[in-house]
Formats: C-alpha cells, sequence, structure tokens
C-alpha cells in the first residue's frame, strides 16, 4: 500500500495508525431512495462514514446532508458532477471545484477531497492545496459499481481489509442499494473481528494520536 501514492506522497491511500481502526467512505450521493437505506445500516451497527458528495446532488436533499451531518457522519467533496476530474480543462475544472467547494462549506467545514474516477494531476493538487483540502483515495476498492452481489463484496471486502485501510463503496440507483445490503452483511462480521469502522477525519486523529505518542514515549 505504501506504494500507491507514488509520485504524489501528500495523497492519501491509507492513514497509518497502530488501533485496528478502518476507514469507510461512500462516494457519489445523495440519492433520495438510495442514501436514506445507507445511513439507516450505517446507524443500526453504530458506524461512522465519510460521504464524497456530487454537489449537484444537493438541490432537494439538503434534509439528508443534514442528517448525515447530525448522525456524525462527515462529509468530503467530490466534485459538482460525477465525471473524470482530469479530463476537464484547467478553467472547468477550476469553476466546478469551487463550486462544489462553496456549496459543501455552507453546510461543514471539508477536509477531504476525491477526484472523480480516482484520478488526479498537478492542476487538482495545487487546487486542494489553495483550498486548504487533502486528497484521499482507497486502499480497498471492491468494484461494486460492476459487481452486483452484496456477498460477493462483502467477502472481498473482507479479504483485502487491514488496519489503516481506507475502503470506498459508491450510492447512487443500483450501486446505493448494494451498498445497503453490503454493509448489513459486512459491519456486524467485521465488529466481530474487532474493528472500529470510523470517518476519515477520525482515522487520521488517531494515527496523529500515535505519532503523539510516539514522540513523548520514544
Amino acid at each position: 500500500m505504501r506504494a500507491l501514492p507514488g509520485d504524489y506522497p501528500d495523497v492519501v491511500y491509507f492513514v497509518p495508525t497502530e488501533e485496528k481502526a478502518i476507514a469507510l467512505t461512500i462516494d457519489d450521493g445523495m440519492d433520495p431512495e438510495t442514501t436514506p437505506a445507507i445511513l439507516d445500516v450505517l446507524k443500526k451497527h453504530d458506524v461512522r462514514a465519510t460521504f464524497f458528495i456530487v454537489t449537484n446532488t444537493l438541490p432537494g436533499n439538503e434534509s439528508l446532508l443534514l442528517r448525515m451531518l447530525a448522525e456524525g457522519h462527515e462529509i468530503g467533496h467530490h466534485m459538482t458532477e460525477d465525471e473524470v476530474t482530469v479530463a476537464l480543462s484547467d478553467e472547468a475544472l477550476s469553476e466546478k471545484f469551487h463550486a462544489a467547494a462553496d456549496a459543501l462549506e455552507t453546510y461543514s467545514p471539508i477536509t477531504w477531497f476525491r477526484a472523480g474516477s480516482g484520478r488526479y494531476n498537478d492542476t487538482v493538487l495545487a487546487l486542494t492545496d489553495e483550498r486548504g483540502y487533502r486528497i484521499a483515495m482507497a486502499s480497498v476498492v471492491p468494484l461494486d459499481t460492476l459487481i452486483s452481489s452484496p456477498r460477493s463484496m462483502s467477502t472481498y471486502i473482507k479479504w483485502m481489509l487491514e488496519p489503516v485501510s481506507i475502503d470506498v463503496l459508491h450510492d447512487v440507483n443500483d450501486s446505493g442499494s448494494r451498498t445497503a445490503a453490503t454493509l448489513d452483511r459486512l459491519l456486524p462480521l467485521l465488529h466481530e473481528r474487532g474493528y472500529l469502522l470510523t470517518t476519515l477525519g477520525s482515522l487520521d486523529d488517531l494515527a496523529n494520536a500515535d505519532e503523539h505518542d510516539a514522540l513523548r514515549n520514544p
């Protein structure tokens, strides 16, 4: 996993911590049908997640975003549309990036940005640096937009997960329904294994606490 950032070491694919903890992230919402189902499953199993929001889904779904925040979830920036971020011209990328940032920061401070289709470049890094964000990708990607079986996805995630992982699933339409079903199967099994499932921000806080303790107790 340590090789994943490649030439961009500031891009976060995993968060090193001594705790048996992983970050659960969910991309592309919101959907008035599937997002509530995902939130219901997370509440049922007492799990917090980071939702990377595509802001063209926000109009009419503001109450869902407020519910996310009220229930302890974190929101992140995933542009205005579900598209390949680096395929945009620099002008369009900047315009859409800041439009999404302004929309989301109306509701909550934003720390994390995830590029569309998982692709970023120097222009994306410059924009996130300008806004004070960090780019977060994922180390466990179960291809849930392609695989139709929640059983297969939960098995794959169990196999791939290790402490420090960042897992990504998707919301909206069929993907959202599969995510809700997958999480309902998966979360109890991970709890039995002693995993803490949390937001990116909380996982990062754990890592910072570990580093602080190490400095105090060399």
